[in-house]
C-alpha cells in the first residue's frame, strides 16, 4: 500500500510540474507576444464610407519571433457592417510579408491576417486594409488581438487601438427665404443631397443660432402646426441652460432606406436681426435609443437678409425751420428690429445741412458718444445701451441742426441702425427723413428806372436787402409784369 502511494505521489509531482512548465510556457509566450497601438488611423475617417482605408501601426514590448495570427475586431457590430475586405497588406520592421493573407470573418466582424511566418525577431508591424467604416461618427475603441496560428481563440494577448470617425459631408444644402428683408416675416426653404444612405428610422435636424441677444427664437409662432405642419418638434434656445441655438426635428420622416433629398419649408420664420450672414447646420442622426442617437451625416449653410428693414418711426425735427437757423432737438426712434451694445447708429446728412451730437440725455443707461466718420458728411453714436431685456424705442439729446441757407427744396436725413461684428458694420433698419426749409423775407426792395419815358428801352436798378446771407451760386429771381 505504501508502495502504491508513493508512486501515485510521484505521477502527481510530476503532472504538476508539467502543467507549471505548461503555464510558464504559456505566460512567457502572451508576455512576449504584446505589443502596444503607435498609431492607428482610417481614410476616409467619414462615417458610412464603403472603402476606407484602415492602417494600423504597432511597437512590441518585448520583440519576439513567435508566429502568431492577428485579428481586428469591429465593435460594436450594430455599428460596423461589413461585407468583407481588400488591399491587405502586413508589414514586420518595415519590411512587406508577402504571404501574408487577410480574411473577413462574419461571425466575430473581424478581419484576420494569417500566414505571417517570420522567422526574425520583431519589433513593430504596419497593418493595413480596406472596409467599410462605422454607420455614425464616434470614437471607437477596435480589439487587436495576438492568436495561436490556426485559431482565433486563447489570444496570447489583446489591446485597443482607438478610430475617429467623423460626420459625412452631404453633397449639397442650402436654405433660401421667401423675402430678402431684415426680421420680415418669411417661409424658408431648406434643402440638403445627402452623400451617403440615410437609414430606416433617421433623425433629421435644423440648427439655427439664437435670432438676436434678447429675443432669441427665430419662429415668434413657435409651435410645430404654424411651423413644419406638426411634423417637428422646436427646442428653443434657453439661456440659463446654455442652449444658445435653437433646434428642429424631424423625427418620423424616413420610413426606409433611402439615398434622395429632400426639401423641408418652414414656415413664419423671422429673417436675420441684421444683415449679417447666419449658419444653419443640418444633420441626420441614427436612432439607435432614446437616450442614444449618434450622427452620421451634416451640412452648413449660410443665410442672408441683404435689404435693411425701415424703423418703424422717427423723429428728429429741429425747433426752428427758417433757412440758416441754428437750433437744437431730440431724437425719438422707434424699432423695427432690436439694437444691441454692439449697435451703432449712422446719420448721413445733405451737405447743406449742418448736423451734430453731444450726449445729454437718454432712455437707456448708457453714456452714448460721437465717432467721427471718414465719409463726408457722416457721423456714428455707439455705446447705445447695455440693455439685457428688449425695448422698443430710443430716445437721444441733443442734437445741434443748422439748416440750409435755403427753403422750398427737399433736403434729407438718413438714419440707420447696425451690428459691428469685426471690422464689418452690419445694417439692420434704416430710415430718411426729409427737412423743407421756410426762405426768408427781403426786409427792404426799390427799383427805380433811368429813363421814366413811356415805350422806351431804360436801365432799371433794383435793391434789396435779406436777412440771410447769400452763397455762392446763389441765384435772384425777379418777376416783372407781362
Amino acid at each position: 500500500m505504501q508502495i502504491s502511494y508513493l508512486k501515485h505521489m510521484k505521477v502527481a509531482k510530476t503532472i504538476f510540474s508539467l502543467l507549471f512548465i505548461l503555464l510558464t510556457l504559456i505566460t512567457s509566450t502572451q508576455s512576449q507576444v504584446s505589443f502596444t497601438v503607435a498609431n492607428s488611423n482610417t481614410s476616409p475617417n467619414t462615417a458610412r464610407h464603403t472603402n476606407s482605408l484602415y492602417t494600423f501601426q504597432l511597437s512590441a514590448i518585448i520583440s519576439t519571433s513567435i508566429n502568431f495570427d492577428v485579428g481586428i475586431t469591429f465593435t460594436p457590430a450594430s455599428a460596423f457592417i461589413l461585407s468583407g475586405v481588400s488591399s491587405c497588406s502586413f508589414m514586420i520592421n518595415n519590411v512587406l510579408v508577402n504571404s501574408a493573407q487577410c480574411t473577413y470573418q462574419s461571425s466575430s466582424n473581424a478581419i484576420i491576417f494569417t500566414q505571417i511566418n517570420n522567422n526574425i525577431a520583431i519589433t513593430n508591424m504596419t497593418i493595413s486594409f480596406r472596409t467599410s467604416s462605422a454607420l455614425y461618427a464616434n470614437t471607437f475603441l477596435l480589439p487587436i488581438s495576438y492568436y495561436p496560428p490556426g485559431t482565433t481563440s486563447n489570444a496570447y494577448s489583446t489591446n485597443t487601438a482607438p478610430i475617429v470617425i467623423t460626420n459625412a459631408l452631404m453633397t449639397s444644402c442650402s436654405i433660401a427665404s421667401s423675402s430678402n428683408i431684415v426680421g420680415a416675416q418669411a417661409n424658408y426653404s431648406v434643402s440638403y443631397e445627402p452623400s451617403v444612405f440615410i437609414s430606416s428610422g433617421s433623425i433629421i435636424q435644423i440648427q439655427f443660432p439664437a435670432w438676436s441677444a434678447y429675443t432669441l427664437t427665430n419662429f415668434p409662432n413657435f409651435t410645430s402646426s404654424a411651423v413644419c405642419g406638426g411634423n417637428c418638434s422646436i427646442r428653443n434656445p434657453n439661456i440659463a441652460s446654455t442652449l444658445l441655438n435653437e433646434l428642429i426635428t424631424y423625427s418620423s420622416m424616413f420610413s426606409a432606406n433611402t439615398t434622395l433629398g429632400r426639401t423641408l419649408v418652414l414656415n413664419n420664420a423671422r429673417n436675420p436681426a441684421s444683415t449679417q450672414p447666419i449658419s444653419i447646420t443640418i444633420t441626420i442622426l441614427q436612432f439607435i435609443s432614446s437616450t442614444n442617437q449618434p450622427s452620421y451625416m451634416s451640412c452648413s449653410a449660410s443665410l442672408t437678409a441683404n435689404t435693411s428693414n425701415t424703423f418703424r418711426s422717427a423723429t428728429i425735427l429741429p425747433s426752428n425751420l427758417s433757412i440758416s437757423a441754428v437750433s437744437t432737438s431730440t431724437m425719438l426712434l422707434n424699432l423695427t428690429n432690436p439694437i444691441s451694445s454692439i449697435s451703432y447708429l449712422t446719420f448721413s446728412y445733405d451737405s447743406d445741412i449742418g448736423l451734430s451730437y453731444a450726449f445729454a440725455t437718454s432712455n437707456q443707461a448708457t453714456t452714448q458718444r460721437l465717432i467721427s466718420s471718414t465719409v463726408p458728411n457722416t457721423f456714428l453714436i455707439g455705446n447705445l445701451t447695455n440693455s439685457t431685456s428688449f425695448f422698443n424705442s430710443l430716445f437721444l439729446s441733443r442734437f445741434t441742426f443748422t439748416n440750409a441757407p435755403y427753403g422750398n427744396v427737399p433736403l434729407s436725413i438718413t438714419i440707420q441702425s447696425s451690428n459691428l461684428v469685426g471690422s464689418i458694420y452690419y445694417p439692420i433698419d434704416t430710415i430718411t427723413l426729409n427737412y423743407t426749409f421756410n426762405p426768408s423775407e427781403i426786409t427792404s426792395a426799390s427799383v427805380n428806372a433811368l429813363n421814366k419815358v413811356i415805350n422806351t428801352v431804360s436801365i432799371y436798378n433794383f435793391t434789396f436787402r435779406s436777412i440771410n446771407t447769400l452763397t455762392t451760386n446763389s441765384k435772384i429771381i425777379l418777376t416783372l409784369p407781362s
